[in-house]
């Protein structure tokens, strides 16, 4: 069985999200504020990023780290993990009524 390393799988998703957006590696680099090569060997899972650079890296894109890391992920699920970061941004502002009420209409979908 060949299981992938979690940084190639993420090399993998920042190479697709960048393909979708049109971006270069210059382009993210810049956007994420790392050094080209930095970017670069991350969008290629030749290294494992460190956790700020992987972060900086998700939020220059718009996308939510735990999407990044995930094995086959498509444009689809890259781009509802960030709904999922609002919704949860949403969830903490909310009392034990609202989140219980909010939780119940989630779980009745």
């Amino acid at each position: 069985m060949n299981v992938k390393k979690t940084h190639e799988t993420f090399g993998e998703n920042v190479r697709m999200y960048m393909s979708v957006k049109e971006w270069t590696t210059v382009t993210l680099a810049r956007a994420s504020k790392l050094p080209q090569k930095t970017v670069w060997t991350m969008s290629r899972g030749t290294s494992a990023p460190t956790l700020n650079k992987a972060f900086q890296l998700s939020a220059a894109l718009g996308v939510s780290l735990p999407a990044l890391c995930k094995e086959v992920i498509n444009i689809r699920q890259l781009d509802n993990s960030l709904r999922c970061d609002e919704l949860y941004s949403t969830a903490l502002s909310l009392n034990d009524d609202q989140f219980s009420a909010v939780l119940t209409f989630a779980k009745s979908l």
